[in-house]
């Protein structure tokens, strides 16, 4: 039987592997949870219908998350939780805001 996963899974395992062997050595590892696209950046690649079901993600997303700013900012962010990373992070799974905060 073949097992699929889905490749944020493989490279979550990846990152684990990797902290537990080379953090006595002073390297980090981290999982950082991913940008994600803005609804027209999906225009010619998903299926009309598969495009409604991301609108309707996201606005399940601003149901909870009234403040949720979308990806606009994200990279910027993205950017400062590597920058702030220290060996004791390593293994970590954190989200653009370097915690587990997911929708802010």
């Amino acid at each position: 039987m073949l097992l699929q996963f889905p490749p944020h899974f493989v490279s979550n395992l990846a990152v684990a592997k990797y902290a537990a062997e080379l953090c006595p050595e002073g390297f980090t590892f981290l999982a950082i949870s991913s940008v994600g696209r803005e609804a027209d950046a999906w225009t010619g690649i998903a299926t009309p219908e598969e495009l409604a079901g991301f609108q309707a993600v996201v606005a399940s997303f601003r149901t909870y998350a009234p403040y949720w700013d979308g990806v606009r900012s994200r990279p910027r962010r993205l950017l400062s939780v590597v920058e702030r990373a220290i060996v004791k992070d390593t293994g970590a799974f954190l989200s653009h805001w370097g915690n587990q905060t997911f929708l802010r």
